[in-house]
């Protein structure tokens, strides 16, 4: 089962009353010096990246999701924001060929990467990507929200006109979670099911793989602002440069 293939015509919906996506935007410009080309890995429906594309000579939307591609680059249209879009795998972004004043990965896309040598692949390829004086920032589900807050738990959302339970199994280093929506639309319901596997990664594993690529500034974050992680932080933002 693909994940966001269906849930992508309704993420907006869901998405939107749990992330602040003008804080995100303002952190990510203060932290950027350039402003020449935009790289967004996982870009989903482009809630961030048509807010931060506004800044940049022109936008790259990468996303293995062909639904949510379409949406995005709709948004880019409707704003004539200059942009190309991608609909390819991560580890498959060293084919882009450009330089990036900036490159983001935003709202635990990373945690979708299950091989530790994918990460490293990843990093790599940003790593070169990244022109001199570029900056990648990207944020990571912790530890402790995985394990602690989503766990093996069980959550009902009711919303308007969405509703949906989100059902959780945590085995040492992954979390499986099963979504079955109804969705009303008039007098009937929609109903469908995804399932989406996060990886759990430890905060110094992606520091030393980071450096184990050649990254030489590191700087890490709690969720975008500017304060330190602590061990109940829940969401981790990494501010990277050479």
């Amino acid at each position: 089962m693909e994940s966001y293939e269906k849930l992508s015509n309704y993420y907006d919906e869901i998405i939107l009353k749990d992330i602040d996506y003008n804080n995100i935007k303002e952190f990510i410009l203060r932290k950027t010096e350039n402003k020449n080309y935009y790289l967004d890995l996982g870009c989903g429906t482009a809630n961030l990246s048509s807010l931060i594309g506004e800044y940049f000579k022109e936008t790259y939307l990468i996303d293995i999701s062909e639904n949510m591609l379409a949406l995005a680059s709709n948004k880019f249209y409707d704003k004539n924001i200059k942009f190309k879009a991608f609909n390819i795998s991560m580890t498959d972004i060293n084919l882009l060929g450009e330089k990036f004043s900036l490159v983001s990965s935003t709202i635990d896309s990373l945690n979708y990467i299950q091989k530790a040598k994918e990460i490293n692949e990843v990093f790599t390829h940003v790593y070169n990507l990244l022109e001199d004086s570029g900056v990648f920032i990207f944020d990571l589900n912790s530890k402790y929200k995985l394990k602690n807050i989503l766990g093996n738990n069980t959550f009902i959302y009711d919303e308007d006109d969405i509703f949906y339970t989100w059902e959780n199994f945590l085995d040492e280093t992954t979390i499986d979670m099963y979504l079955n929506f109804f969705i009303k639309r008039d007098d009937t319901y929609k109903r469908f099911t995804e399932v989406h596997t996060e990886k759990i990664y430890e905060t110094e594993f992606i520091r030393n793989t980071l450096k184990d690529v050649g990254f030489t500034e590191i700087e890490i974050y709690d969720n975008y602002k500017e304060k330190e992680i602590n061990n109940k932080s829940e969401r981790i933002t990494f501010v990277v440069r050479k």
